[in-house]
């Protein structure tokens, strides 16, 4: 049985295309990974292109030039990496650029890492400093023992500052495991 039909005519409809391939797939009509018309239609936005692998394409990803689209939003690039077994991306350009995103924002330093359970460098573990109660959960989870001088040094001073009793509370107990580990 051979089926057909135009795929750019899904190009205000990426969803409908990828419930179709989904669809074909679960019947074993539709096995084509990396098809460069169905990338055109379904990768041009980071969500549509992690349905498409999510749905239908699971560990075979997209082509190297569509993984390029996550570069518009790191944490759905972190999702998609993460459910096709991968821990970079397949261009080292698009890597690149990815990674500089993740590590200037401590919500995705810290998905990134505690997906993949790894740690960052030193340099850049500095991201932390600007969010104590993802700091916490860094050290607790991640990195589990203290950070390095230089950046527990910038925690303890982020006390002095005013915040909201959360983060206040999430530093007080990440000082008080960092002393005991000490």
């Amino acid at each position: 049985m051979r089926i057909s039909f135009e795929v750019s005519s899904f190009l205000n409809d990426p969803r409908g295309l990828i419930e179709i391939l989904s669809n074909l797939h679960d019947m074993g009509l539709w096995s084509s990974y990396h098809d460069p018309e169905v990338e055109r239609v379904a990768c041009r936005t980071p969500s549509s292109a992690y349905n498409l692998c999510r749905i239908v394409n699971h560990a075979h990803g997209v082509s190297r030039g569509a993984e390029r689209v996550f570069l518009k939003n790191p944490g759905i690039g972190i999702k998609y990496l993460r459910i096709v077994g991968r821990s970079s991306f397949l261009d080292e350009d698009t890597q690149r650029r990815f990674w500089r995103k993740v590590v200037k924002k401590p919500d995705l330093a810290y998905r990134w890492c505690e997906s993949f359970q790894t740690r960052l460098s030193e340099e850049e573990e500095e991201v932390f400093v600007g969010d104590v109660r993802l700091a916490k959960e860094y050290a607790f989870f991640v990195r589990k023992e203290p950070f390095s001088e230089s950046v527990h040094s910038k925690l303890i001073l982020r006390s002095f500052e005013d915040m909201d009793v959360w983060s206040k509370n999430c530093l007080e107990q990440y000082i008080k495991w960092a002393a005991e580990k000490l």
